[in-house]
């Protein structure tokens, strides 16, 4: 029995391999694209559209690089996570794209797994976020 979950960068190299246009295991992709920022955004793919492409709007083009493979471009990323401005503004064209909040209009289970497959791709999780969505719901009206 595992009594800890697994961490570090060979963990999510090994579950975000070649998924989300990411390289294999051993590019390090899977860490190097891994969920960050208010909406963990996830993969090379997500990364280019998202964030490279948001990032070059708003300051211009070639002013920072985060899509490059190496550690000291990979020092880039984090910004995703620790410039709050940034984070949200990639977390809204992220929400966007994803015309999720024609999805989030109402509050039922077909409008949950809408949104969570418009944020995730997948249902995984849909049970303790309906549960939590609806709590929240509640305490809202």
């Amino acid at each position: 029995m595992v009594d800890e979950l697994p961490r570090g960068p060979n963990f999510f190299s090994v579950v975000y391999a070649c998924q989300l246009n990411n390289g294999g295991i051993e590019t390090g992709d899977g860490n190097r694209f891994r969920g960050r920022g208010f909406i963990q955004i996830t993969g090379q793919a997500n990364y280019q559209t998202m964030v490279q492409n948001k990032w070059n709007q708003v300051h211009g083009a070639g002013t920072k690089d985060f899509m490059c493979r190496s550690t000291e471009c990979d020092k880039n990323l984090d910004e995703i996570a620790n410039d709050l401005d940034f984070s949200m503004l990639i977390s809204l064209t992220f929400w966007k794209a994803g015309n999720t909040n024609e999805k989030a209009k109402i509050v039922n289970k077909k409008a949950i797994e809408d949104v969570t497959e418009a944020v995730n791709g997948m249902q995984i999780g849909i049970d303790n976020r309906t549960l939590y969505t609806n709590r929240a719901y509640e305490i809202l009206k």
